[in-house]
């Protein structure tokens, strides 16, 4: 498990599938399901080169005691960087900003 079964995901099933699998499966311990959409908001800042934007987690995840966290940060912590570039061929997917900060 690890970088290559993120790339295989991508390959092989929906972008929501295969982050969902990436978090829950790929990661021990798994990762909470609620941080999908916060993955994908912080691929698209990333591509966008906003690595410094914040995105809002959800209620049950605090980052250094709060709601907010750089798109750098999610990135690494979540082990994205698989999911960089696969992520433009996905724009129907993305969540709304919103949230974002």
């Amino acid at each position: 498990m690890g970088r290559q079964t993120a790339y295989d995901l991508i390959d092989t099933q929906t972008p929501y599938i295969a982050m969902l699998y990436h978090l829950t499966e790929n990661h021990y311990p798994p990762l909470p399901k609620d941080m999908v959409d916060v993955c994908w908001r912080a691929i698209k800042n990333a591509n966008a080169g906003n690595w410094d934007k914040r995105v809002r987690l959800p209620k049950s995840v605090k980052y250094k005691g709060i709601s907010l966290a750089p798109t750098r940060d999610v990135i690494e912590a979540h082990h994205l960087e698989p999911f960089l570039d696969s992520a433009d061929d996905d724009d129907d997917y993305w969540p709304e900003d919103e949230e974002d900060e």
